[in-house]
């Protein structure tokens, strides 16, 4: 049954043309006849009582309605299958122009390549529906063309990192590289999309991802110190491990997001929206956390060493087994912070703080109060 039913849909397609050309000449043929001949059956009742030319022309009249009837069924499908031309037409240039596109983004020339990049965000734009699979292309040549070694460690806040100010020119994103970020940063709002950007353990210092809508994308394990981050959506991004140092991340939406082991040495955070963020282990140390929101957020053994917290917001915020160095306190909101077995030494607090037997580490250094 499977088989004949397979059968027959393949015989309907080979002959989809002549048996819409039939049907077509059969419908018409139809409407002829009801048109002269059927006109009288449409009112017989009223016609009985008329006179023979009373009575021709109520049937004219009533082939004339019939007329205008089959002129706007004759424009609606006139209209539809225009339409229908037109999407199988429109579908047919996006196909050409996105295999055109994948074919230069192989080109060894650089400006044949950013074409193609751009061409595909064009398509990106025209498109809702190859959106997706735009995004999943052009995340794959970030990853392809820009990789971090496999064996690369989040680095600490020491050597020449902690001591440089800038990303070696040598080591920024490529040209190309750069541009399929620009266009993944902007790329349309609304449409659906498959999964989470992925740009897994990739290598993007210095790259510059300014305001860039990175919600939920995987970040896990990339390089991007020295990036430029401002403004940017990270809304429930995931950045494990990832390398931030010295980025610069002020007004920032962070809300959400996974920062477990990252290393976040010199970043600057002003004014970022931190909320709920999770901070496990997190290296924090130099950062710029002024007027930072930090309610809710969990940096449960994350290393503060000379982080800048004035002003920060850090209601609810949990600092287990934290390690709290040289840190001013005294001008951010401590509203039931939780300090349970945190190490602070030469903290300074606000006035006002009260310590619970638990509340910090008993046998680090007794904290600063704030001078008078």
């Amino acid at each position: 049954m499977a088989r004949q039913r397979g059968r027959l849909r393949r015989w309907f397609k080979r002959h989809s043309a002549a048996l819409v050309i039939a049907a077509a000449i059969l419908i018409a043929a139809a409407f002829v006849a009801l048109l002269w001949r059927g006109a009288p059956w449409l009112d017989a009742s009223r016609l009985r009582g008329l006179t023979p030319d009373q009575r021709e022309s109520a049937i004219d009249a009533i082939r004339g309605r019939l007329l205008q009837l089959g002129a706007g069924l004759v424009v609606a499908v006139g209209i539809v299958y225009t339409g229908l031309t037109f999407r199988l037409n429109r579908e047919g240039h996006v196909t050409e122009r996105f295999t055109k596109a994948i074919d230069q983004l192989g080109s060894e020339r650089l400006d044949i390549r950013l074409g193609a990049i751009y061409a595909l965000e064009r398509i990106m734009i025209d498109s809702a529906r190859d959106h997706p699979t735009l995004a999943e292309v052009l995340a794959a040549y970030v990853r392809e063309h820009a990789p971090r070694a496999r064996n690369a460690t989040v680095e600490s806040a020491s050597g020449d990192q902690a001591q440089s100010t800038s990303a070696d020119s040598s080591e920024l994103p490529t040209t190309d590289v750069q541009a399929a970020l620009t266009v993944l940063g902007r790329r349309p709002s609304g449409h659906a999309e498959r999964g989470h950007l992925d740009l897994r353990w990739t290598k993007l210092i210095g790259a510059d991802l300014t305001d860039a809508d990175l919600a939920d994308a995987y970040l896990q394990d990339a390089d991007l110190s020295f990036a430029h981050i401002w403004g940017a959506t990270l809304t429930g991004a995931l950045l494990h491990n990832a390398n931030l140092y010295a980025a610069n991340l002020n007004n920032a939406d962070l809300s959400g997001a996974i920062l477990t082991g990252a290393n976040l040495t010199s970043v600057i955070l002003t004014g970022a929206n931190l909320t709920s963020v999770t901070l496990w282990g997190a290296n924090l140390t130099h950062t710029r956390l002024l007027n930072a929101n930090l309610r809710d957020a969990d940096l449960s053994g994350a290393i503060l060493t000379d982080t800048d917290l004035a002003n920060a917001d850090l209601t609810d915020a949990r600092m287990t087994s934290a390690e709290l160095y040289r840190v001013d306190l005294t001008s951010a909101d401590l509203t039931r912070t939780s300090l349970t077995l945190a190490k602070l030494r030469n903290v300074r607090l606000p006035a006002e703080r009260v310590w619970y037997g638990t509340d910090a580490d008993p046998d680090a250094s007794s904290p600063v109060p704030p001078s008078s």
